[in-house]
């Protein structure tokens, strides 16, 4: 399935609010100000809509800022190189988590033996979760006889889709590849579940929207189990470990080690304008960097003036 377009996100994220809003959509767009064709217009367009739509329609929807972080972030990514698209990920140090790399320290290494600890990393797109635990799993796999494994579910993945996971999970703890040939994805878990329990892991689940896959995928007993997901998931035991935005001075350091310290400290009031347009949310903060450092020549100054030209 091909990732949605920021347009169609935009869509999706305002449908998913305006339909729990209890009002109509002409109620919305009158109480942001617009009439009910500019919104709809707006929503069917493939232009990016503007920060003082999705602004004005979180206020109205109480959305937190769902709405204008999906805008802001379609609009760094559209300023982006694309060359730097297809550039390898460097996420450099984790900054700004310890309260969380804590909780996941507590609700995993802190359990009784033979017990499986679920833990569940919650927060929206962008946030940092999969930089948190790839960034904390590789110190607490070296607790695990089996070592720490991670499993990437992309939204399209169905449980029927999860023979050649298990498979790879299978090989990665000594299984030869031959041994496991044509058998069901309900005999690999069985496998692995067994192998599991004689050997714990700690398995992270990264982007999970279903239980079934999480079931599909389960570990045996003594194994941890950590996914991360953008909304709770309705798992029993499960310890939630919320993700926020960074803290400014956090936000600030992370900018900082792309853009290059000397640029921040040159434009201090142009800098925490972007700190404030970023919101913390590493994602857009990495975005802005990245943009910065490939060129020389965009002022901190000229990039806020270029977002926020896009308010309309």
């Amino acid at each position: 399935m091909p990732a949605q377009a920021p347009q169609s996100r935009f869509a999706v994220v305002f449908h998913e609010l305006w339909e729990g809003s209890g009002m109509s959509k002409t109620e919305v767009a009158k109480a942001a100000g617009y009439s009910l064709s500019s919104l709809t217009n707006a929503l069917s367009s493939s232009r990016i809509p503007s920060l003082q739509l999705a602004q004005r329609l979180d206020a109205v929807l109480d959305s937190g800022g769902r709405l204008t972080r999906v805008v802001f972030e379609a609009l760094l990514a559209r300023l982006l190189k694309t060359v730097l698209l297809n550039a390898p990920a460097r996420r450099g140090p984790l900054l700004g988590r310890r309260a969380a790399r804590h909780r996941l320290d507590t609700a995993v290494l802190g359990r009784r033996a033979g017990e499986q600890a679920l833990v569940n990393v919650v927060g929206p797109a962008g946030i940092g979760k999969t930089h948190l635990v790839h960034a904390w799993m590789e110190e607490a796999g070296k607790r695990f006889p089996g070592g720490a494994l991670i499993v990437d579910l992309h939204s399209s993945m169905t449980p029927e889709e999860l023979g050649p996971v298990l498979t790879r999970l299978l090989t990665a703890l000594g299984i030869h590849a031959s041994a496991l040939a044509g058998q069901t994805p309900e005999e690999l878990l069985r496998h692995f579940q067994r192998i599991t329990s004689c050997k714990p892991v700690l398995l992270v689940l990264d982007n999970v929207d279903s239980l079934e896959l999480f079931t599909a995928l389960r570990p045996g007993t003594g194994s941890a189990v950590v996914l991360t997901s953008q909304l709770p998931l309705p798992l029993p035991g499960a310890e939630v470990v919320p993700l926020g935005p960074l803290d400014p001075p956090a936000a600030r350091t992370l900018l900082s080690n792309l853009a290059g310290e000397a640029r921040i400290t040159e434009e201090p009031e142009a800098t925490d304008r972007l700190l404030e347009l970023c919101g913390g949310v590493p994602s857009n903060l990495r975005r802005a960097g990245k943009l910065l450092a490939c060129k020389p020549e965009l002022t901190i100054r000229g990039l806020v003036d270029t977002l926020e030209a896009e308010r309309g």
